[in-house]
């Protein structure tokens, strides 16, 4: 019985350490999404947003969009990989993210 039992064991605690492209290193799930960046600053507490379609109008709000301000203008398409964020959004359109990467997509 323990030389079926104690393999089982072996296989599933090794098994568990694989690592995951999917999660940055602290654990959290790493999402890509395509959109396009919209300024909502003319807008009381808006800022940045990213524009999606899934179904229908979806939004992204960053929260550290500044730290690509060499890649940001309005209306323009990029691809987005993110967390999501426990902060809570001060536009009141769409879920608080924070951005790792931000790629242009040309038209």
């Amino acid at each position: 019985m323990y030389k079926i039992i104690i393999p089982i064991l072996f296989v599933l605690a090794f098994n568990g350490c694989a690592s995951n492209d999917d999660a940055d290193s602290l654990g959290f799930a790493i999402y890509t999404q395509e959109g396009m960046l919209i300024d909502m600053s003319k807008f009381d507490g808006c800022g940045w947003v990213l524009e999606y379609y899934n179904n229908s109008k979806h939004y992204l709000e960053p929260n550290n969009i500044s730290a690509f301000e060499n890649v940001i203008s309005d209306s323009t398409y990029v691809v987005v990989r993110y967390s999501k964020s426990d902060s809570k959004s001060q536009c009141m359109l769409g879920d608080v993210v924070t951005f790792y990467d931000i790629e242009k997509i040309e038209q």
